[in-house]
């Protein structure tokens, strides 16, 4: 979809801003399960409309948030998952290839 976002998937991509930044702050503050579990709830509530770029580069971005804190837990798997789906819809992402890579060694 192009133009401007109805309000309703506004809303939605309102609310998983809200849940990243709170994942971001969980993050700095080294709480990375929780950190995982915010970033996790924003994805969700993006499932149902993926198709509007900013709903995708939001995806995206707490995918890679996401696979930051695995490492940090060691959840090497998790991180190559994750980084896996990022680079599904845009494989040449540095920051998904560098990480998935990080969890191979």
């Amino acid at each position: 979809p192009s133009g401007p976002m109805p309000a309703g998937v506004e809303e939605l991509v309102r609310r998983a801003e809200l849940l990243k930044q709170e994942g971001n702050e969980l993050h700095i503050n080294k709480e990375y399960e929780a950190a995982v579990a915010k970033y996790v709830s924003a994805k969700a509530g993006l499932k149902t409309i993926i198709a509007w770029p900013k709903a995708a580069s939001l995806t995206r971005s707490c995918s890679l948030n996401e696979a930051s804190c695995q490492m940090q837990l060691a959840n090497w798997k998790e991180v190559e998952d994750t980084c896996t789906s990022v680079l599904a819809t845009d494989r040449h992402n540095l920051k998904a290839l560098y990480r998935r890579g990080l969890a191979y060694k």
